[in-house]
């Protein structure tokens, strides 16, 4: 069975604390192992690995904080729309 005790953790880093960041690792790992990123000359090494994860723990923080930007930015326009009521 998938699931046998040894397995019984394998969903584990998709429920955690850093669930968005393993998604985008995951995401960015399958881009560029089976779409037209792909580099067929070679296989990947374990520092093309780390500088995917690398790549995909910044894209992470850089649309974190862009989210959060918008956030704020909109909090401010409702609270100017308020004022100006």
């Amino acid at each position: 069975m998938f699931f046998s005790d040894s397995r019984r953790q394998f969903f584990s880093p998709l429920t955690g604390k850093y669930r968005e960041w393993v998604a985008e690792c995951l995401s960015l790992l399958y881009q560029r192992l089976y779409t037209d990123l792909r580099d067929y000359g070679n296989a990947l090494s374990r520092e093309q690995l780390v500088d995917i994860f690398k790549e995909a723990i910044a894209r992470h923080r850089f649309m974190a904080n862009h989210r959060r930007a918008i956030r704020q930015q909109a909090s401010l326009d409702f609270m100017v729309d308020i004022e100006n009521t």
